[in-house]
């Protein structure tokens, strides 16, 4: 069967959902403060900064690896990624189309709730939202395996029509990780060691090369595009924490606290600078792990910085609560 000589998948920009759903659920609360459909949420600041820097990405290509026919999720934010992109490029490219088979993951009656408004009124579902089980099919919506059968179709038909030229797909995580299972073949054993350790991330590329006859990997979830975004400002003695962590750098991490500081990892605390360094040891820079920030406020008394983590331990979205005092941490809790 004729494939397309290159297919990239970006994944758009950070949206207001990235930031206001984690932090939701990581105060428990039942309302995330975001209203409307899942289709209609907008990029964040930060995401539209991401998807200029793909653009520029784009920019940079040679003249034979430029995509030729771009196709975008209809989702209000993978429509604008592109836009943003193709416009900061400058290349000129051709209206993209959209389909519908590339949408996110339909939740059903799920859509738009954080999880404690999940576990109050549907229970049953409670247990698997949020969770790796990707056989589990919320009311109403869609398991990966439904999303693995309408991406088959598209890859099918995107394969038929465009083969021989270079595709570019804007969509979301859930497109790019199934994308990659069909092309790869892969089981659901398969599919969970690859999410295990590589979220996709916002206004992340993802390419496979098919000039050979057959789609290969070439890259998957890279952002290196993104190393001239500015990055999120910061407190002083929290920036400290993020950057010694990503540095790899033991004693400016343990140093950033206070001689008594508090570090409690979901109700298990560590104290003092030998705690600290211990839970360091064994959660943090001992497992490689990387704190990627994407959004801060104050609340109340605390900081509160939300961050994706990747490594060799936990990869996902968490909260960092953060108390300081004489410009060093004095107590850090981190929750989903």
């Amino acid at each position: 069967m004729p494939v397309v000589s290159e297919l990239i998948l970006l994944r758009h920009g950070q949206s207001a959902a990235n930031v206001a759903f984690p932090a939701a659920d990581a105060q428990g609360l039942v309302d995330s403060g975001l209203t409307g459909r899942d289709r209609d949420v907008e990029l964040t600041e930060l995401g539209v900064t991401q998807a200029r820097a793909v653009g520029a990405w784009l920019a940079g290509l040679p003249a034979d690896r430029v995509p030729e026919i771009p196709i975008t999720s209809p989702y209000l934010r993978a429509r604008e990624t592109w836009r943003i992109a193709a416009e900061t490029s400058g290349l000129g490219f051709p209206p993209a189309t959209t389909d519908e088979r590339l949408v996110d993951r339909l939740l059903g009656d799920l859509e738009m709730m954080t999880r404690a408004a999940v576990e109050r009124d549907f229970p049953d579902d409670a247990r698997f939202h949020g969770t790796s089980d990707y056989q589990w099919r919320p009311r109403n919506g869609e398991s990966f395996g439904d999303i693995r059968i309408r991406l088959k179709s598209f890859l099918d038909d995107v394969n038929e029509q465009h083969a021989g030229r270079r595709v570019v797909v804007t969509a979301h995580d859930s497109v790019v990780l199934m994308m990659r299972a069909i092309i790869e073949d892969l089981d659901w054993d398969g599919v969970d060691r690859v999410a295990a350790g590589n979220t996709v991330r916002n206004a992340s590329i993802t390419v496979f090369d098919g000039r050979g006859g057959t789609l290969v990997l070439d890259r998957y979830n890279t952002v290196d595009h993104l190393d001239d975004v500015p990055p999120l400002t910061l407190l002083p003695p929290v920036r400290a924490v993020f950057d010694a962590t990503n540095a790899a750098d033991s004693d400016a991490f343990v140093a950033a606290f206070a001689p008594d500081g508090v570090i409690d990892d979901w109700g298990t605390t560590y104290q003092g600078h030998d705690g600290i360094r211990g839970w360091n040891n064994t959660d943090n820079i001992g497992v490689q792990a990387r704190l990627d920030p994407s959004g801060a406020a104050w609340e109340h008394d605390e900081y509160v910085v939300t961050a994706t983590v990747s490594g060799n331990g936990f990869n996902g979205e968490s909260h960092f609560r953060f108390q300081v005092a004489d410009n060093l941490v004095t107590r850090m809790t981190i929750r989903a």
